[in-house]
């Protein structure tokens, strides 16, 4: 049987037999009754059941001992049952930009565990009424960065942090504009809205080149026309034809060679994207 429902059940049979009983008595007999003995015993794992008087308690004046209750005062109704009870999302005001919730002055509802221990005790956020409305949402000039959405920042780490393989042609002549990018970035999972928003490196790259095999270089990409992240790619040819297809025999978690000098020591301090299943079969790796 379901905890609350036993528990529920005996109060309530518990509140009917003493209900006719004086005060003094109805107290007493109450907590030794073997059925609440049973459902506190039951109820010790932390549990809430809400309860409210069957007759209110007069209000005393003030300065005067208050008056004595009597039977009727103790007896009680069931009310719910509150860990069953689906908890309502708490809605609170960001007193400051935090990372993939929102910007300050914004009203967002999250878990109010989640909410009290990790916005409202580092005073991250405020609890959402009029007076704090007024304070922190009134949209007054703030000296701190705004990103344009929510998600623009991990966006930004996640593209700085990947590496994209530019599939050209062995057989035709090419030279590397916008739109490759933006082709094999999408292959890769990163859609890009337009061309656009790719900056292209100052000198071009044109091909067939076998000596620009695996080697690699720099493009900013633009994100809500607002803030810019730097994308990894490197150069990997590929023919039509089964047999002419070069192997890709080099090991894309590990550093490779810039194209550009210029480039080198930028691409070097950019984290390359970790691939946990390349690394347990390569151990040795540097």
């Amino acid at each position: 049987m379901n905890l609350a429902v036993l528990f529920s059940a005996n109060m309530l049979k518990i509140c009917t037999q003493f209900q006719n009983l004086r005060c003094g008595v109805a107290h007493q007999q109450l907590f030794n009754h073997p059925l609440m003995s049973r459902a506190m015993s039951v109820s010790s794992s932390s549990r809430t059941v809400l309860l409210k008087r069957k007759h209110a308690i007069d209000l005393h004046k003030k300065g005067h001992k208050p008056k004595k209750l009597k039977g009727k005062h103790f007896i009680y109704e069931f009310v719910e049952d509150a860990p069953f009870k689906k908890e309502e999302p708490l809605e609170v005001i960001l007193t400051q930009y935090v990372d993939g919730i929102g910007k300050k002055g914004e009203k967002v509802k999250l878990r109010r565990q989640f909410a009290y221990n990790n916005l409202l005790l580092p005073k991250l956020a405020v609890y959402a009424n009029p007076e704090n409305e007024a304070l922190y949402g009134s949209g007054e000039a703030s000296s701190e960065y705004e990103y344009s959405s929510k998600y623009a920042p991990k966006m930004v780490q996640y593209i700085s942090k990947s590496l994209v393989a530019i599939t050209m042609n062995m057989e035709e002549p090419w030279t590397l504009e916008a739109w490759h990018i933006r082709a094999c970035a999408r292959k890769a999972g990163i859609i890009i809205a337009d061309d656009s928003c790719i900056e292209m490196p100052e000198k071009e790259i044109s091909g067939p080149d076998l000596s620009l095999e695996t080697k690699e270089f720099l493009v900013t990409v633009t994100i809500n026309k607002k803030e810019k992240a730097k994308m990894r790619c490197r150069i990997h040819h590929w023919s039509t034809e089964p047999g002419d297809r070069i192997k890709a025999e080099y090991p894309w978690f590990k550093r490779a060679e810039p194209i550009f000098e210029e480039q080198a020591e930028e691409l070097s301090s950019i984290p390359l994207p970790e691939y946990k299943a390349l690394r347990k079969s390569a151990p040795d790796f540097k």
